[in-house]
């Protein structure tokens, strides 16, 4: 049988073997060699060419080792390991300080132009390769202060010909850090970002490009003296997930919403997906099965409806029934107050049971409609209005809602249930759209979106 190798890996210092990586498995071709299977969840590749490859794997590598005793783990022949990210042209001792993303959808929200270029005459053109910035602001991660920077640029390439490109670039500033875990979350902050932007999951997002300095000795040609100059290196993280859906064609990617549209409260959105106080789940993974009936998002989408229900909104039963909730809440402490044993477990599990539940239909139409509850605000409960989305949503929703939230319910309790009683049609597709928008205005009002930029936004999501 034949096999491809890339490079090599140092397994122990009297083993070196040919590795082979592909699709988030990295094959290890040991043969007959056997090795104790080391405690760690890194090893380094180092290709043909001296380029060396840091993988992480899922598991440790131990974890793959056929034990011959409690102590002792071994490997041998091909072993196949699976791989969460790997960072390509790695280095020992990179402090890294920078993470650069470009990729398609950004380069639609934000188009760069032929303006950074000039010229006096066709014989002299000058280019602007430092760019123009965007916007930037200063958000807090994981203890870190993260400057989030989003400029328009052009590379410029000389050989045969001189090209011009000009593209857009995402940079995260932070400080130096060796800490490959916070990257690949922050990678994946970013991912989530634009999910919610593109409102689907297959961002086209590949890779980031992470940047490091480092101190080179060298000599003055002219004094002979040794100097030290800083040059930055370029290294590139791949967050490896297996479950990710293919990028969108190219038609599907220039359709990204402006950032006009975004701009304004933008560090406010980072902040809740940041907080995990957006259901990334619910998203969809692709353009194509929003229009699909699929039974596993159908949930997701209404499970994160109650989710911003109870986290966001005020308490959706009305005053009469809170008041009556509270009163019984009372005699029922002092019931328990007085029991022992048995009979005071069972009456504390009962309170647990208590809530002032309605359906699901009659959640979404309150929510569609506006009401007034009780809201905990800095540790005290206020009574609060939570204002009707009919000026946002009404266009394409409005006549409507009544029936979409009836199918919500039942489609819902179907798939929670089991019941084989309710059969979908097209219906179903748009009481969960519905769902789905009132969720996207739920999270736009929660960034301080203004219901007019809100419909904007929504209007740009539904025309694509």
């Amino acid at each position: 049988m034949n096999s491809s190798f890339d490079g090599f890996i140092v397994i122990t210092n009297n083993l070196t073997v040919p590795y082979h990586f592909e699709r988030g498995i990295l094959k290890l071709y040991l043969g007959n060699n056997i090795s104790p299977a080391e405690d760690t969840q890194q090893l380094i590749g180092y290709t043909i060419t001296g380029k060396q490859t840091l993988f992480h794997l899922t598991f440790p590598l131990s974890a793959t080792g056929i034990s011959y005793n409690e102590d002792r783990k071994c490997i041998w022949g091909n072993v196949n390991l699976s791989v969460d990210f790997y960072v390509e042209n790695y280095e020992h001792n990179s402090g890294f300080y920078q993470m650069k993303y470009v990729f398609d959808e950004l380069n639609n929200m934000v188009p760069s132009t032929m303006n950074h270029c000039s010229s006096e005459d066709y014989n002299k053109v000058t280019f602007l390769q430092d760019g123009k910035i965007i916007d930037e602001f200063d958000f807090e991660y994981k203890g870190q202060q993260i400057n989030f920077i989003l400029k328009t640029k052009t590379n410029v390439c000389f050989g045969n010909q001189c090209k011009a490109i000009t593209l857009t670039e995402l940079i995260l500033k932070f400080e130096k850090t060796e800490d490959l875990d916070f990257l690949v979350q922050l990678y994946r902050l970013v991912q989530n970002l634009f999910a919610v932007i593109c409102n689907r999951r297959n961002v086209s997002i590949e890779k980031a490009e992470l940047v490091s300095k480092k101190n080179i000795e060298l000599t003055n040609d002219k004094s002979k003296q040794q100097e030290t100059k800083i040059f930055s290196c370029k290294h590139y993280l791949f967050v490896v997930d297996n479950y990710a859906e293919e990028f969108e064609t190219e038609e599907n990617r220039t359709k990204t919403i402006g950032y006009r549209y975004v701009r304004g409260h933008l560090k406010e959105l980072l902040d809740l997906i940041r907080d995990n106080k957006v259901s990334i789940s619910s998203i969809h993974p692709n353009n194509k099965m929003k229009n699909l009936i699929d039974l596993n998002q159908s949930l997701h989408i209404t499970a994160a409806f109650e989710f911003y229900l109870r986290t966001f909104l005020p308490e959706i039963s009305s005053k009469t029934t809170m008041e009556f909730y509270d009163e019984i809440m009372v005699l029922m402490k002092q019931y328990a107050s007085n029991q022992k044993g048995k009979k005071k477990r069972k009456s504390q599990d009962f309170m647990k049971g208590l809530s002032p539940v309605i359906p699901l239909d009659e959640k979404i139409k309150k929510v569609y409609s506006g009401y007034k509850g009780y809201k905990e605000i800095e540790g005290k409960k206020e009574y609060v209005e939570w204002k009707s989305l009919e000026g946002v949503l009404g266009e394409w929703f409005g006549g409507d809602v009544n029936k979409l939230a009836r199918v919500a319910r039942d489609w819902r309790n179907e798939l929670a249930h089991e019941k084989n009683e309710y059969q979908p049609d097209e219906s179903v597709i748009g009481a969960i759209r519905l769902v789905e928008h009132i969720n996207y205005c739920i999270n736009l009002r929660n960034a301080n979106y203004s219901d007019d930029e809100i419909k904007e936004i929504i209007r740009q999501v539904l025309k694509r």
